[in-house]
């Protein structure tokens, strides 16, 4: 995952940026989160220029690359920005948790027509567990809370990055974002703050491979550094727990979307229909898959 910044560019060129991540072979491109609506790059604008930009990268490349806008607000216009987000075919949502409000994001998650992941974005949540006295655990504040506050990812800084958290701290995160906890489903790990593909090593040998890499480092066109970590294997198919056929739970079904390879299809019988301007149907973008293996729509 890699972020387009900074503020101040104009959506021409947030959207070359969000191309070149994506032809340099990024699964995810995100509005860094200090990119909201401003008057260099409006929201509605910068949403379907790099979706439309990941989509020609995608086409180019062939790979599945999703865009990744940052819906946060004003109150009345979070709810907006999702489904606006989802209509143009973008592939999950960010939001700032502490900023606007724990319950916009409930009740996103709860809403029966928004089948986006949710992407949790720790800006402004820093208080929340820095003090040994007061507050939370990161483990609870970033894994328990943000679970049963029904996001998919959650972004926190990781260790040896521009901020102050721990090797166990990070690693406590990840433990329970993935826990048993009679009920909310697991959701994905992405460590951040600063990351660059040479931190990929120490952050795989310490996480193994269910977590997601927010990279900062600009990709030039027509280069192959390297790939992100997969994503999170409790997203995968062929694996118990993945989706319950509960229908009041819908996002998954989109992020099983996002996940999954076409290789790792081969076994299954499944529907499709696109969504979106030319070139997103060819990529991934905007699809919305039904396995008929126990997920539903």
């Amino acid at each position: 995952m890699s972020a387009i910044k900074p503020v101040g560019l104009s959506t021409a060129e947030l959207a070359r940026l969000a191309h070149d991540f994506a032809l340099g072979g990024m699964h995810f491109v995100k509005d860094d989160h200090g990119l909201v609506d401003q008057k260099t790059s409006p929201f509605e604008e910068r949403l379907m220029a790099c979706v439309e930009a990941v989509g020609e990268a995608n086409a180019k490349s062939g790979g599945r690359t999703s865009f990744v806008p940052n819906i946060a607000g004003p109150a009345p216009s979070i709810i907006e920005r999702a489904k606006r987000a989802q209509e143009a075919g973008a592939g999950a949502g960010m939001i700032a948790l502490a900023l606007t409000g724990y319950d916009v994001v409930r009740t996103l998650a709860a809403d029966p027509d928004f089948l986006l992941p949710i992407v949790a974005h720790p800006a402004f949540a820093g208080a929340n567990v820095v003090s040994p006295d007061c507050g939370f655990s990161h483990r609870t504040f970033f894994g328990t809370l943000h679970r049963l506050m029904g996001v998919d990812a959650v972004i926190y800084p990781n260790f040896g990055g521009r901020f102050g958290f721990t090797l166990e701290e990070c690693l406590s995160i990840a433990t329970a974002c993935a826990a048993d906890l009679g009920g909310p489903r697991a959701i994905a790990a992405a460590p951040g703050g600063g990351m660059t593909f040479a931190r990929v090593p120490e952050m795989r040998e310490a996480y193994g491979k269910d977590v997601i890499v927010p990279d900062r480092r600009r990709v030039a066109p027509g280069t192959e550094p390297g790939r992100c970590l997969p994503p999170p294997r409790r997203h995968r198919p062929g694996l118990t727990g993945i989706v319950k056929p509960d229908g009041n739970d819908r996002s998954r079904d989109l992020h099983l979307c996002l996940a999954i390879p076409f290789e790792a299809l081969n076994s299954y019988r499944l529907t499709f229909t696109a969504r979106g301007k030319s070139g997103h149907a060819a990529s991934g973008v905007g699809r919305r898959y039904r396995l008929t293996t126990g997920c539903r729509t």
